[in-house]
């Protein structure tokens, strides 16, 4: 559910840190004192470790695959995507000078978007 709810609403920076720190609580019995390493923590069981999730890692493996999304091939694009360059496109700066209608993908053309003026998940 949570990697879900991450891949379609984003996971704030704050939220990851603060689940990151309990688990690192939890695991480490809360005294900062820890006699295992995280990378121990996150391997896998197979090779005699606790398998505990990389939440920052798992979080940009679903941005990275949300960017992929975002540039597939005009007749691979899903529904949202569309709505997702509109939304770039309005931001976009008034300089350099671009018909909206010329805006096809910032990633390929030479115009940018204001940070600004973007939602918190497409920043």
């Amino acid at each position: 559910m949570t990697q879900y709810l991450t891949l379609v609403q984003g996971m704030p920076k704050g939220v990851e840190d603060l689940l990151m720190k309990r688990t690192w609580e939890f695991a480490w019995d809360s005294r900062g004192k820890n006699s295992v390493s995280l990378d121990i923590l996150h391997s896998p069981i197979y090779e005699g470790d606790k398998n505990i999730l990389n939440l920052h890692d798992q979080n940009e493996v679903i941005e990275l695959k949300w960017l992929k999304s975002l540039l597939a091939p005009h007749q691979e694009r899903l529904l949202w995507i569309f709505f997702t360059h509109t939304l770039i496109t309005r931001a976009a700066h008034s300089s350099p000078v671009v018909k909206p209608e010329a805006k096809i993908n910032m990633f390929l053309q030479t115009w940018k978007p204001s940070y600004k003026k973007l939602l918190t998940h497409l920043k």
